[in-house]
């Protein structure tokens, strides 16, 4: 197989969800490169990507930025095919009436990656053409079981996380769930939302440097997430990378991404919740998810992933 070179183009770097998933790949694989869009590159550079021979070109759409060169990608690369690794559903930008983007996605030259199986189906039934790719990390459990003091009133919750204070994103990711299990269960003094500062609310929130979050979660009771429109939880795959009880609603894409921990049901999810909080559960299970996800969701397997589909999957 040639090489390629591998172009990410971004919305914002050195943070964020796309950063953090983009950067240990490119920092470990020459042939894959972010592209900051919040950097100030001139057009005609960025146009230049699509002479070059086997340039693979990737916009991660999460926001303006973005959705600018999604929308403007003929006048900008022609008729070179144009990936764009979708990180949230169709029925996420149906909520957020994107119709007129789920549109440009109709296009023949634009290719919808998706880390799920069942939402790529999703954007096909759009007339997308979509495909499943796996996605991987690099997390070094060691460096975040190390104890440390400033952290240990934030550590042994049952973590869930949103990045947002805004009533819609809070609803996407089930805030308001977890609040109503949490409460129901009578354990709001040992959970904690991470992601934002919010002292209105009686659970505990706090907004942590990415560091310090990943330590947290390291030392969590369980991490729960109950999000609504959910393609591939990033958190939840680097819970089980450090080995914590992971508990997921079976919907959208957790399926085959999440496997043994998404449950049926907030009734199901309820009863693992105090299994868990009394430590009554397999810890088999934790360990058989940890070296899944060492095995399928690591950056080789991610970089083959693309690689294959650019080959390939055309």
């Amino acid at each position: 197989m040639s090489r390629v070179i591998v172009y990410h183009f971004i919305d914002h770097n050195g943070h964020g969800t796309m950063h953090n998933i983009v950067e240990p790949l490119c920092k470990k694989y020459k042939n894959h490169k972010i592209f900051p869009l919040d950097d100030f590159r001139s057009e005609l550079e960025i146009r230049k990507i699509k002479f070059y021979k086997n340039s693979m070109i990737i916009i991660h759409s999460s926001g303006s930025k973005s959705s600018y060169f999604i929308e403007n990608y003929k006048w900008l690369f022609g008729n070179k095919k144009l990936y764009v690794f979708m990180h949230t559903s169709a029925n996420y930008q149906k909520l957020k009436k994107r119709e007129n983007f789920i549109n440009k996605l109709q296009d023949e030259n634009l290719i919808v990656l998706e880390p799920s199986k069942e939402v790529a189906e999703q954007y096909k039934k759009y007339g997308i053409i979509a495909k499943p790719i796996q996605l991987g990390i690099n997390i070094n459990i060691r460096k975040y079981k190390k104890y440390k003091e400033e952290l240990n009133p934030y550590y042994n919750k049952i973590l869930t996380t949103c990045s947002s204070k805004n009533d819609i994103y809070k609803y996407i990711k089930g805030i308001d769930r977890f609040g109503t299990l949490i409460y129901s269960l009578n354990l709001q003094d040992h959970s904690l939302v991470a992601g934002y500062n919010y002292e209105e609310s009686k659970i505990k929130s706090y907004k942590f440097p990415e560091e310090d979050f990943l330590n947290v979660l390291a030392h969590s009771k369980m991490y729960v997430q109950l999000s609504r429109f959910e393609t591939y939880n990033i958190t939840a795959v680097q819970a089980k990378r450090l080995k914590v009880p992971v508990l997921i609603l079976n919907v959208e894409g957790t399926g085959s991404c999440m496997r043994e921990y998404v449950c049926k049901s907030e009734k199901d999810l309820k009863i693992k919740i105090k299994d868990i909080v009394h430590d009554n559960y397999d810890k088999k299970v934790i360990k058989s998810n940890y070296k899944d996800s060492r095995k399928r969701e690591n950056l080789s397997n991610f970089k083959k992933s693309l690689e294959e589909e650019y080959f390939y999957g055309r």
